[in-house]
This record gives C-alpha cells, sequence and structure tokens, in this order.
C-alpha cells in the first residue's frame, strides 16, 4: 500500500488510479469541507481555521495529499506509456481550480487582479487586457484538468511491457486463469 502512495516508480491500472485518488484526495477536500461547515453555522469546532498553528497544519496535509496525488498519477501516466514529468503542469493548472472559500485560485486572481489594476488607475484598456489574460489561463486550467480526467482516468493502458514495467493487468489475468 505504501508503494501505491508514496513510489513514483512502475504502473497501476485504472481501478488502481480511482482507489488511490479517493484516498488521497479524501483527505484534502476535509479542511475545505469542515471550514465550510463552520461558516454555514452547521458544527462548532473546538478550534478556529484562522489561527497560524491550523493553518500550518493544513499546509502540510495538503502538501502531503498533492504528493501522493502525484505519486499516482505518475505512475498511471506510465500505465500509459508517458513519462511521469507530465504530472508537474497537470498538477499546476489542477491546483489553480482549487476551491477557496467561495470560489478558487483564478477567481481570487481575477478580483485581486481587477482592484489593484483599478486602484492604480491603469487605462480599462489594459486592465481588460490582464483579465482576458487570467480568463484565458483558466479556460487553458479546465481543458488539462479535463484532458487529465480523461488520460488517467478512463483511457486504456499500454497493453503488455512498456519501459516502466509490466502490464498491470497482465498479472491478474494469469491468476484468474488458473
Amino acid at each position: 500500500m505504501a508503494k501505491l502512495f508514496f513510489s513514483f516508480d512502475g504502473r497501476i491500472s485504472r481501478g488502481r488510479y480511482w482507489f488511490g485518488m479517493l484516498i488521497a484526495l479524501g483527505p484534502l477536500l476535509l479542511p475545505a469541507t469542515l471550514n465550510d461547515l463552520v461558516h454555514l453555522d452547521i458544527i462548532d469546532l473546538p478550534f478556529s481555521f484562522s489561527s497560524p498553528m491550523v493553518v500550518w497544519l493544513a499546509i502540510i496535509w495538503a502538501f502531503v495529499g498533492f504528493y501522493i496525488a502525484a505519486a499516482i498519477s505518475g505512475k498511471r501516466l506510465h500505465d500509459r506509456g508517458r513519462r511521469k514529468w507530465w504530472i508537474l503542469p497537470l498538477l499546476f493548472f489542477a491546483f489553480l481550480l482549487v476551491p477557496v472559500d467561495e470560489g478558487n485560485m483564478f477567481s481570487k486572481m481575477i478580483l485581486s487582479t481587477r482592484s489593484y489594476l483599478l486602484e492604480w488607475d491603469i487605462s480599462p484598456a489594459i486592465t481588460s487586457s490582464v483579465l482576458y489574460i487570467v480568463l484565458g489561463l483558466f479556460v487553458l486550467s479546465v481543458v488539462i484538468a479535463l484532458w487529465m480526467l480523461i488520460e488517467l482516468g478512463f483511457l486504456r493502458s499500454t497493453k503488455g511491457l512498456n519501459k516502466y514495467g509490466p502490464d498491470p493487468l497482465a498479472h491478474n489475468n494469469l491468476e484468474t486463469q488458473s
């Protein structure tokens, strides 16, 4: 099990990918869900999400979750015959879509960029150009996230042996035939 979550070597099937991602993304969503429940007055917690200790724990928790997601995705990319380094741009753009308060990283970038540009009294043409660039990055992120979902979660693996190891399903097929 540790190899699934912490190693970047080898290959995994789609089923193990989905299992691993559920385990990896569950803890990533837990702090955001608790934060939302507290803000909606549904639950009370004995600590504040704004305390420095909780913020640092949430940051560490997020890095561990992203590492696990990267390791699982890297092995799935290997199964598809791709290099594990493809995960870096995928995770970067996926990170920008992560929910933050009432929105995501891009909505925060758009709002803060717009307010800074208006505050500095920059011409409306430049302001809208910058906002279109940020909006374009958002669209690019959505396209890359969808590609990542299809590539890693739905497409078949490379059949047989590839340069990253044996087919993870071939071993299972031999066991079921005997």
